[in-house]
This record gives structure tokens, sequence and C-alpha cells, in this order.
């Protein structure tokens, strides 16, 4: 494969991942939006948090919720269908044998595909980036709007 290559390094193993189709690409984030899109949109009510840790535990519980096992065994052998594991050969082709009793292994190196290949909606400036700041403004704004109804209703009571 003598196209564009990015490579890393996955707990001491080199991987490389070759450019895939845009079409392709666009199928997987659409998939991804179908599912965490409608997840945080029906969550938007509640404040998810800002911590990263608070973000994480509740982007897992929605995909928990609403993931399907197929969807996500079709997209995560859609996003490694061009990477080559050094001294494996193409993950594509001996997938089974490059991950073998290495699940998590496997979802450092699907991570890093999604960062290769989404840069520009997860990454810095990027859309989601747009998104995150917007509902932190969203919650900010609730919150003052709450603080200020409970500092109205106190008023009112001592009146």
């Amino acid at each position: 494969m003598n196209q564009q290559a990015h490579t890393v390094m996955v707990d001491g193993v080199e991987y490389t991942f070759y450019r895939l189709s845009v079409r392709v690409l666009n199928k997987i984030l659409a998939r991804a939006v179908k599912v965490l899109g409608k997840s945080f949109i029906d969550n938007l009510d509640e404040d998810i948090g800002t911590n990263a840790g608070e973000l994480a535990i509740k982007t897992v519980q929605l995909l928990a919720d609403n993931l399907d096992e197929d969807m996500l065994d079709k997209t995560i052998v859609e996003i490694l269908s061009a990477t080559e594991c050094t001294g494996k050969g193409l993950v594509k082709e001996k997938f089974d044998i490059i991950f073998d009793r290495k699940i998590i292994h496997m979802y450092k190196v699907v991570a890093e595909a999604f960062k290769y290949y989404f840069d520009d909606f997860f990454g810095e400036g990027s859309m989601l980036q747009d998104l995150q700041e917007m509902a932190q403004k969203f919650y900010q704004k609730k919150n003052a709007d709450l603080e200020n109804k409970k500092e109205d209703q106190n008023e009112k009571n001592e009146s």
C-alpha cells in the first residue's frame, strides 16, 4: 500500500492506518452520530458535566443503552479495514489473530483510528469542540436562570 499513511504505537505494537474512502468514513460517522447524537439530544435536560470523567461515564451509559452489537462490530471492522499491523499484516485479513484475547488493545487501536480519520471532527478547533462549547454555554445560562428564579422566589417569600 503506497498511499498516505499514519503510523501509531499501541501497547508496543505498531499499526499503520492507510486512507479510507470518504464514503466509508461518512457511513462510520453517521452511525456514531445516530447512536451518540440521539442519546445526547435525549439527555439535553441533564447536565452531563464538563468534567472529562463525568462525560466519559455518561457516554458509556449512553452507548450501553443504545448501541447495537452488530453495528459496533461492523464499525470496528470498517474503521480498521485499511490498517496494517507490523509483522502480522492487514488487520482485515487477520483480525481474530491480531486481537486474540486482546479486546482492550483492540479498542485502543480503534480509538487511535478514530483520532486519525476524524481529527477535523473531534480534534482541536473541531465541530465537536464547538458543540461542547455551545452545550457549556447552554448549561451556564440554564444554571444562571435557575439561580435567578430561586432568588426571585426567596424575595417573594420574604415580602
